[in-house]
């Protein structure tokens, strides 16, 4: 089994605390909606999640086939997305998959050739990222993610810039692809971004007792 655990969490950003208090824990496979307002910590529990950051009190545990695991093996076995998320611009999208390619597996049912079809660019598989329109960039950011042989799926606002269809080439990914993984969705706008969750963790709610 893998999965994560939060417990008493903390995490400042100079004299602010963004997160206080938080404990949890969750396990493939599971879809969590975390939602919250604006500068309720969002992006920062994901950053926490994928083990990019530590918590300042608190401890939070990866753990992989019911093991815990140090945050360098962790990171192995998350994928991630955002539409804040760099992309090389230089690259064409088929030169930026077969990039991912040489760091990262494929799910097994998919190959590096089948990837500019998922994010529906098989036109553009020649072109530059820097003249794909926006909802293009984030399609591509999502299928590269959830396209990953990974265990984990850490989105952030993963409908940013998607339009009624891309949202609902979205949600297809899960159909596809969502089996057996433990997916946490960052989210406070569409409804479409967090359609599959069947858990919340609410950061507006949660305890904010020391």
């Amino acid at each position: 089994m893998t999965g994560i655990r939060a417990e008493g969490v903390f995490k400042f950003f100079g004299p602010s605390c963004v997160l206080r208090n938080l404990s949890f824990q969750y396990h493939a496979p599971q879809s969590v909606w975390i939602a919250g307002a604006n500068g309720r910590g969002k992006s920062t529990l994901l950053a926490l999640m994928s083990g990019i950051i530590s918590p300042e009190k608190g401890h939070i545990t990866f753990f992989k086939d019911h093991k815990s695991v140090s945050p360098e093996i962790w990171r192995h076995l998350i994928a991630f997305a955002a539409p804040y998320q760099s992309l090389p611009d230089w690259l064409t999208v088929e030169e930026i998959i077969h990039f991912q390619s040489a760091f990262r597996p494929w799910h097994p049912a998919l190959t590096a050739h089948d990837i500019p079809a998922l994010c529906r660019l098989e036109r553009h598989r020649h072109q530059r990222l820097h003249a794909l329109s926006s909802g293009m960039r984030q399609r591509l950011r999502l299928a590269l993610a959830w396209a990953m042989d990974s265990q984990v799926l850490l989105l952030d606002e993963p409908c940013a810039h998607l339009d009624a269809e891309g949202e609902n080439w979205y949600l297809s990914l899960y159909e596809m692809l969502g089996a057996h993984k433990l997916i946490l969705v960052a989210s406070n706008n569409t409804p479409a971004e967090r359609a599959f969750c069947t858990e919340k963790l609410d950061l507006d709610t949660m305890s904010l007792s020391d």
